[in-house]
Order: C-alpha cells, then sequence, then structure tokens
C-alpha cells in the first residue's frame, strides 16, 4: 500500500488533503485584515499549486519529468490566484444565501460538504479502477494451442473409441486457446475453442474418462479433459488425491513448470468398473 505523503494515491495524503480542505473552508476571508486576506489568497495558489505537483503524473502511476511538473504546478498557482477574486465573491454570496435560509453556521456546512464531496470522488475514483481492473482481467486472445499440449489430449483421447472419442479428436485438429490476461503457458485451467463446425460428442457434458498423471518433485497432477456441449471446453489439472499430498494446491505443485509435459512423460490412467486402471500410450 502507498504511504507516501507525497503521493495523491496514499491514504495519508487523502486523509491529509481532506482535513486541509475542510479546514480552509472554514475561513472567512472578508473577516480578515488586509494582510490575511493576501496571506489567504497566497495559501490557497500555494496549497493548488502544490496538489498539482504532487498529482502530475503518467500513466503508469509514475511522477512527470521535474521540470514539467515545476511548470504545471506554477501555472494552475498563478491561475488559481487570479481567478482568487471572482471566487470570494462567489464564496460570499453562497454563505449570505445559507444564512438567509436559516443556517446558523454556513462555514461549517460548507466544510462538511466538501469533506464530503471529495470522500465521495476518493470512493468513485477506487471503484472505477477497481472495475478497470476486472475489466483487464478478463481480456482475453486466442492463440494456437501448444503442440506439446495438442499431442498429450491426443494421446488421452486415443486410448478408447467411447465417450465421443473420435469426435473430441476432429475438434482437437482445430481447437485454439483462449489466453485470459497474464495466465501462464502451464495454467492450472485452459480454455479451449473449436468453433461450431462438426460431429460433437456424446455424452455431451462430460469428463473424459482417460487421465494424463504428471509426477512432480512436489507432487502429482492429473491432467483432466472437460466437455461442454459434446465439444471440448478446457483442460484442467486436478491433484492426484493421497493420505499424503491432500494439502497441496495446483499452482504449488506445477512450481515453475515451463513447459506441458510430452505423453512420456505422464502415467495415463482409465476409469474402469474397478477404479482407475494405468494404459500405455498408443
Amino acid at each position: 500500500m502507498t504511504t507516501s505523503l507525497l503521493d495523491p494515491r496514499s491514504t495519508p495524503f487523502q486523509v491529509a488533503s481532506a482535513a486541509a480542505m475542510g479546514a480552509w473552508a472554514l475561513i472567512d476571508p472578508h473577516r480578515a485584515t488586509r494582510r490575511g486576506q493576501i496571506a489567504y489568497r497566497v495559501g490557497s495558489a500555494a496549497a493548488v499549486g502544490a496538489s498539482v505537483w504532487a498529482g502530475a503524473r503518467d500513466e503508469d502511476g509514475e511522477p512527470l519529468a521535474d521540470g514539467l511538473r515545476a511548470a504545471i504546478a506554477a501555472g494552475s498557482a498563478v491561475g488559481s490566484l487570479a481567478l482568487m477574486g471572482p471566487s470570494e465573491r462567489l464564496d460570499t454570496r453562497w454563505h449570505n444565501f445559507l444564512r438567509r435560509r436559516g443556517i446558523r453556521h454556513p462555514r461549517v456546512l460548507t466544510a462538511a460538504v466538501t469533506v464530503a464531496a471529495y470522500v465521495a470522488g476518493l470512493v468513485g475514483e477506487q471503484r472505477a479502477q477497481r472495475r478497470a481492473e476486472v475489466e483487464t482481467d478478463l481480456e482475453h486472445v486466442t492463440a494456437p494451442l501448444d503442440e506439446r499440449l495438442r499431442a498429450l489430449v491426443m494421446a488421452m483421447l486415443e486410448q478408447t473409441e467411447d465417450h465421443g472419442s473420435l469426435s473430441l479428436r476432429a475438434q482437437l485438429a482445430r481447437a485454439e486457446r483462449v489466453r485470459w490476461g497474464d495466465e501462464p503457458e502451464v495454467a492450472e485451467w485452459v480454455t479451449l475453442e473449436v468453433g461450431e463446425t462438426g460431429p460433437r460428442a456424446v455424452p455431451a457434458d462430460a469428463t473424459f474418462p482417460v487421465r494424463a498423471r504428471f509426477a512432480t518433485r512436489r507432487g502429482a497432477l492429473d491432467l483432466r479433459i472437460h466437455v461442454n456441449d459434446g465439444q471440448l471446453a478446457a483442460l484442467g489439472w486436478e491433484v492426484a488425491h493421497g493420505p499424503e499430498d491432500e494439502w497441496l494446491e495446483v499452482e504449488e505443485v506445477l512450481g515453475d513448470t515451463a513447459q506441458w509435459p510430452s505423453a512420456q512423460e505422464v502415467l495415463l490412467l482409465e476409469e474402469t468398473s474397478r477404479g482407475l486402471e494405468p494404459v500405455s500410450p498408443r
């Protein structure tokens, strides 16, 4: 979490800004002496310049070059100072209006509204940022299926002629991978896209009864083929459960596995009425 008082994204900066804005709104510049009015105007302009200087950042949130930041901040401060006269007249009209409406402490009300508006703006900005992050996470592209993975899945499908195997093999030949966000190459779950042409498998919704067990130094995983609406839908890893490894997580077992195992590096297992039984690649 960002904690710098010079970073507008940090909580300390936002708390300090809210407090300063509320306190500044309590000041009535027309009741001050001439020197007090000058100090008020200079202080307001300086606060605007400092805020702009802190917020002058690029798209990645990094500060702009010092010279450019200083120029932008100085321009903002001068512009704020030039508008101070009209701003003070508007301030007077507003608070006189509130007094005529029976508000006994109009500046307290203004300070509260100012802080509330600032906080509401921060909340809205954070929500927008979270939505943008979610949308980024949901961004996906279609990419060619890794040939090692394609060969491995084909070896699994070739172990039986049943369960829609022939249709699924035809679909695998044109299957592509849907990549989500910064998904790693050897991911826990791989989404497939095969298009709408060609025959569909029966049963239409199932997990193919042949799995590939991949042993790593951290544990063993089973790669499963998932069928949805008669089409290859996804490939997913599951922990090969046993009394000593039930606590393992898939991502932990995959570890730094950078490429898909080949058909020769796995043990193919078929579901039978007697339970899982090993088969040999054909």
